[in-house]
């Protein structure tokens, strides 16, 4: 076998054995990068059930009561059960008028 020929399979072993690293390492990394995006898509959907919780509890009767209760002054208690808001004593006059028309 000559010098020339024993190169040329070399090179061609080489070649392919460097091709077959390359493929190996972009496997990997896209692994990586998979895990990445779905280690983000579960801190999306973590942070989604945090929100909804907080909607949840921002809309729940006892939350509005109570921001009702310390911020509005117009609200009394009638009795311990029952909460009447207080009607304002400068309304709108066409407001009225549309009422008392529609009876």
């Amino acid at each position: 076998m000559k010098v020339s020929g024993f190169l040329k399979i070399m090179f061609v072993i080489t070649t392919m054995a460097v091709l077959y690293i390359h493929l190996q390492m972009n496997i990997y990394g896209l692994a990586y990068q998979g895990k990445r995006r779905a280690d983000k898509v579960e801190k999306l959907v973590e942070s989604n059930v945090i929100m909804k919780n907080d909607i949840l509890r921002l809309k729940s009767s006892d939350h509005i009561g109570r921001e009702l209760l310390v911020k509005e002054k117009d609200y009394k208690f009638v009795s311990n059960k029952n909460i009447v808001e207080i009607e304002a004593k400068n309304s709108n006059p066409l407001a009225d008028l549309l009422a008392f028309a529609k009876f």
